[in-house]
């Protein structure tokens, strides 16, 4: 397939999928253009589902990246309409979260984003990432029980 054809129908889906994960325009647009030339380089192109896994998993992994070099972007939450110490609480809120979910290992990360963030069901999750259904409702059971142990940590150590 042509790369413009695979750029017209792929790009926009793969840049938004890694937007959500990273937050940041510049790490977006590289993942989705790192996808977009392997598929393009593949002799067959990968159905819309395994490239919406190759983005989220690439997306990850430059998350995890910026977990170790302590550069995290914010922007989970939704800040309309919030006072500025509730802004800056909110801030910091979120960026221990993505810290949180970057250390969680592959699968329960990307089955928490496209759950969490891209809204799919459990159903759509286990068909684009080739996994069963109960693989991802395991997945996303202990995604969840890891990030209540980590929110827990911090509180106890706020205190």
């Amino acid at each position: 397939m042509p790369w413009n054809q695979i750029v017209a129908e792929h790009g926009e889906v793969l840049f938004r999928i890694a937007f959500r994960v990273l937050r940041n325009a510049h790490d977006a647009e590289d993942v989705t253009q790192e996808v977009l030339l392997e598929a393009h380089q593949m002799t067959q192109l990968p159905d819309s589902g395994l490239l919406r896994r190759m983005a989220t998993l690439r997306a990850i992994d430059r998350l995890r990246r910026r977990v170790n070099s302590h550069e995290l972007d914010l922007g989970i939450r939704d800040h309309r309409c919030r006072a500025p110490d509730q802004l800056t609480e909110d801030a910091e809120l979120d960026q221990l979260l993505r810290a949180a979910i970057g250390r969680l290992p592959k699968h329960q990360a990307q089955c928490f984003w496209l759950r969490y963030v891209d809204g799919l069901t459990n159903q759509e999750i286990a068909k684009s990432i080739g996994m069963s259904a109960t693989a991802v409702s395991t997945s996303l059971h202990k995604a969840r029980k890891t990030l209540r142990d980590a929110c827990q940590t911090i509180k106890e150590s706020s205190k």
